[in-house]
């Protein structure tokens, strides 16, 4: 988190990606990969990682919002 907060998106998405080797099903660690993904306009990166997202948890509106935010695709 700390690296997204300070505008370090390739260091979040390289943690990110190390936390699904571990554990593909995180959907904590999918919805931020998508945030991380679209802020490098990675537009179907984001969608994808949030669509994976919302199988896993449909009911979270944090989630949702990601999913609309990549459809968006505006960073």
């Amino acid at each position: 988190m700390s690296a997204i907060m300070d505008k370090r998106y390739r260091d979040a998405e390289l943690y990110l990606l190390k936390i699904l080797k571990r554990r593909p099903k995180e959907p904590a660690a999918l919805n931020n990969l998508s945030i991380v993904c679209r802020k490098q306009r990675k537009y179907k990166e984001a969608e994808d990682y949030a669509r994976r997202a919302i199988e896993i948890l449909p009911a979270s509106p944090e989630v949702n919002q990601t999913l609309q935010d990549a459809l968006r695709k505006a960073p």
